[in-house]
């Protein structure tokens, strides 16, 4: 298991990726990360929990602040976030938690990306984790 964390708030550019800066936890092998990727790697075949929390707010004004969680590089259609914000830096709490599949390392990085057309600021203290449950087939 991973978690990382966001120890200062982040603005992300439409399709920038989050860079977590602070690894939170850390407990087995199953998982790993590099500095200054804002990555989590899942690494055996298994299923994993993946989560996403914390505050987002659009950077510059009213608007929809939207969020993805990536494996591999490809959206999850489950993984989308949405927010809706009343004015521009009003954060509002947000969750995500799907799970997913890694059968031969084709999807095996996880990364949170600003997939809407507007800056999207994170808030410190924003947690994206990733857990081996079990076992794939």
């Amino acid at each position: 298991m991973l978690e990382l964390t966001n120890s200062t708030a982040l603005t992300l550019a439409a399709g920038e990726t989050a860079i977590f800066d602070t690894v939170r936890f850390r407990f087995g092998a199953d998982t790993c990360t590099k500095t200054g990727t804002g990555s989590i790697k899942m690494r055996y075949n298994a299923i994993y929990e993946v989560r996403f929390t914390g505050n987002i707010a659009t950077a510059d004004a009213a608007g929809t602040a939207q969020l993805a969680i990536e494996t591999g590089g490809v959206v999850d259609p489950a993984g989308t976030i949405l927010s809706q914000t009343a004015t521009a830096g009003a954060a509002n709490a947000v969750e995500r938690t799907l799970y997913e599949v890694n059968c031969c390392g084709d999807y095996s990085r996880v990364t949170v990306v600003n997939t809407g057309t507007v800056p999207v600021v994170i808030e410190p203290g924003a947690v994206l984790s990733v857990r081996k449950v079990g076992v794939s087939a």
